[in-house]
């Protein structure tokens, strides 16, 4: 056996506890992580659950409004470009407004 057998061992077994502890820490930040997100992506679907039951009432019988909202919000088939990524057409250059 070499003379710093020992020394390698313990310097090894140390290098393995701290390995240990650092992917237990990245464990619980990843578990932080998704937490946070379930609880923003729990606040946004509140609230277009909010905006879909505000919105058509607030647009009343606009269809062209409505359609804009209708387009947005995602619940009507969205045009493609050749690559195949979804555009939704016009919606830069048109605002919805209200009084």
């Amino acid at each position: 056996m070499p003379e710093d057998f020992i020394e390698d061992l313990t310097r090894d077994i140390a290098e393995l506890k701290d390995a240990c502890r650092d992917r237990n820490a990245s464990t619980g930040a990843d578990v932080a992580a998704r937490a946070a997100f379930d609880t923003a992506m729990e606040k946004a679907l509140n609230a277009l659950r909010r905006l879909d039951a505000a919105v058509p009432n607030r647009l009343g019988r606009d269809a062209a409004k409505r359609a804009i909202w209708t387009r947005a919000r995602g619940t009507a088939p969205q045009p493609k470009t050749r690559n195949g990524v979804t555009k939704a057409a016009g919606l830069d250059s048109v605002s919805i407004t209200t009084r």
